[in-house]
């Protein structure tokens, strides 16, 4: 909010990756032939998810723990790549 000194655009990018991961999960859930309702309650509760982070009353503690823990995450999956470029002793794809 712009009582906070975040500007529109942060919780409109946040939203719009949102939906984009929402889109994507129910579309790979479907093609794997998931039961309809259980991929219905599945992106009710991450639809339900989302509104609640960026439009609820989510302490800013665990806000910072998420995001503590998207970038262990994001740091972690880079692990296997760059074990396998050391092995091939190649950047790989990465310049």
């Amino acid at each position: 909010s712009k009582q906070k000194g975040f500007g529109l655009t942060t919780y409109v990018e946040s939203l719009t990756v949102a939906v984009q991961s929402l889109f994507l999960a129910g579309a790979c859930a479907a093609s794997r032939g998931a039961p309809p309702a259980m991929l219905a309650a599945a992106l009710a509760a991450f639809a339900f998810a989302t509104r609640y982070l960026l439009f609820g009353a989510a302490p800013p503690e665990l806000l910072a723990g998420l995001q503590v823990a998207s970038t262990a995450l994001s740091i972690f999956s880079l692990v296997p790549q760059i074990w396998m470029n050391f092995r091939r002793k190649s950047g790989g794809q990465w310049s």
